[in-house]
């Protein structure tokens, strides 16, 4: 409690300071990024729910802005915002119907959706306010991927040094994965840690080009090769090739006359898993060692039919083991307290119940909106990414000769990898959190560049 208490107050206090010599937005875009660096189990518990410091500062940040000097407010509605406002109003419905309403439903969705949103939307209100945030994103990239790589390679996690031992939610402290630690660094499980460092590794090509372009040292150049380490310290498989896709979603949105050739590449790469993803399934098997030295994978009985298991085939299986709970989620789905506890408390055959003991959660974050929130909340969902990644397009080519577009390439590398990865996760604050975010600062910088209230 002192601790999380503690961290709340100082990053609040240097939030007051910046927002008082600069401004407002300068504050909010320095300090909810620098919330990141502190561990997600440093926390409260409030109804029922976690509180950690990321969540905190930003509500913070967001209830102390409109009583500071200077403080401007950037409504006019870009297509993003009307579809999370969509979101939040499915969200609200959905749980009132399926559970009743209750006071605290609203708090819930606003803290889990608004307060990352609107955070991201204020940081980037003006032309130049990304010139404060990278290098805030990219010390925090930096510091992140450094803590990672010395957890892996001497066991220590030195985060639990300072802020006291992660607690254990179905994963050891020593996982091993090709012979070295699984590292978590701040989040709760080294997943997790994976995808956070995939959707951060942007902001270590973006000092990167800087250097590439004469703007800043050549030693810039190095960040994007240690950047890769990151992911692989956390023994995540997807993250490490999603490197990749962050690369590729990138040189999409800043390459304007590479994006049909790059869209086509990302087409032929899905139709190839599609046909040979047994294969693919197999050589990731054998990379993380769940068929190397003659082990055999498990079998599971599903529908009559026996199916081999590993951690890369769960995936796989939760379409079937959920298929009868899709296509009866109608609408609005089963509600945030039916997908609250594992299993989830939806309509599933025997089989599928025997299946989900060999997995410990719904590990596909577009799964589990469409059982939380139907349809509706799928599609909504869907239109917030989808919004946010055309308006990050848009922000890039209207800034094309600026060092504005490159930046703004990144936000839409990031988001567009994190959005492949989630098929494979659901959705934690440990990630989630600075997902949202990207959402809300796509919105902001739509607003400032391409729709800014002078007209120009």
């Amino acid at each position: 409690m002192m601790l999380w208490l503690s961290c709340v107050i100082a990053l609040v206090l240097v939030y007051l300071m910046i927002a008082f010599f600069f401004r407002p937005a300068v504050a909010v875009g320095t300090v909810v990024p620098i919330a990141w660096l502190i561990p997600a189990w440093t926390s409260i518990e409030f109804a029922g729910e976690l509180l950690n410091v990321k969540a905190t500062v930003a509500i913070c940040v967001l209830c102390l802005y409109p009583f500071l000097p200077k403080a401007t407010f950037p409504i006019r509605l870009v297509p993003c915002d009307l579809a999370m406002l969509c979101l939040l109003v499915v969200h609200l419905v959905s749980d009132s119907i399926n559970s009743g309403f209750q006071w605290m439903t609203p708090a819930f969705a606003y803290v889990e959706w608004v307060v990352p949103y609107l955070a991201g939307r204020l940081a980037l209100q003006q032309r130049d306010d990304f010139i404060w945030i990278w290098p805030v994103l990219a010390v925090v990239a930096l510091t992140l991927t450094c803590a990672a790589i010395f957890e892996s390679w001497f066991g220590t996690n030195p985060y639990e040094l300072f802020f006291g031992l992660r607690p254990l939610e179905g994963t050891p402290r020593d996982v091993l994965r090709w012979g070295y630690r699984r590292a978590y660094a701040t989040c709760f499980h080294p997943l997790y840690l994976g995808v956070l460092l995939c959707w951060l590794y942007a902001w270590l090509l973006y000092p990167a080009w800087r250097g590439l372009t004469g703007r800043a040292s050549n030693v810039w150049l190095l960040l994007p090769l240690l950047g890769i380490f990151g992911p692989l310290a956390s023994g995540s498989r997807g993250p490490v090739l999603a490197i990749f896709v962050v690369l590729l979603g990138t040189a999409f949105c800043y390459i304007q006359k590479a994006r049909l050739g790059i869209a086509i590449l990302a087409v032929a790469l899905s139709i190839a898993f599609a046909f040979i993803h047994n294969p693919l399934l197999n050589a990731l098997d054998h990379w993380s060692g769940e068929t190397q030295h003659g082990r055999q994978l498990k079998e599971i009985e599903l529908n009559e039919n026996v199916e081999k298991f590993s951690s890369a085939r769960a995936r796989i299986t939760l379409f079937r083991i959920f298929w009868t709970p899709l296509s009866r989620a109608g609408f609005f789905g089963y509600g945030s307290g039916a997908v609250s506890t594992f299993p989830p408390n939806v309509p599933t055959g025997t089989d599928e119940i025997h299946a989900m003991r060999d997995i410990w959660s719904v590990d596909n974050t577009y799964i589990l909106v469409t059982l939380r929130f139907g349809y509706l909340g799928l599609i909504c969902f869907l239109s917030v990414a989808v919004a946010s990644l055309l308006q990050l397009v848009f922000v890039s080519d209207y800034q094309q000769e600026c060092s504005q577009s490159f930046f703004t390439a990144c936000l839409f590398g990031s988001t567009f990898a994190t959005l492949v990865l989630i098929f494979t996760v659901w959705l934690p604050a440990d990630f989630g959190f600075l997902l949202i975010w990207g959402f809300g600062a796509s919105s902001g910088l739509y607003l400032s560049q391409v729709l800014p209230a002078d007209g120009s």
